[in-house]
């Protein structure tokens, strides 16, 4: 489930205040879902401990599972596709093959 942005800063940890910072992501008050066809993607930054995993949410299904409750720590971030893209190239092959598996 879910596509990470991995090729961005040099730590494991801080990944929300990279992704705001150089990447232009804002912090969602409320998390949604964001449909990538709006050119806008849902990040959900999750504090796993001995590292931070920021997943791109592309789908409904996607969202539910990183929203349900766990005792990790989770900050939902929303930043533009393209800008998405930039960190990780895959990120539009991977849309499209969740749409086509939904």
């Amino acid at each position: 489930m879910g596509c990470y942005l991995t090729n961005f800063g040099e730590t494991a940890f801080n990944k929300v205040e990279i992704l705001i910072l150089n990447h232009g992501a804002k912090r969602q008050d409320i998390p949604q879902f964001l449909d990538p066809d709006i050119g806008k993607i849902a990040v959900c930054v999750v504090e796993n401990g001995s590292f931070d995993a920021a997943v791109v949410v592309c789908s409904q299904k996607d969202f539910d599972y990183y929203n349900s409750p766990d005792p990790r720590h989770k900050t939902w971030l929303y930043m533009d596709l393209d800008a998405a893209t930039k960190i990780e190239k895959s990120i539009p092959d991977w849309i499209k093959e969740r749409k086509e598996n939904a």
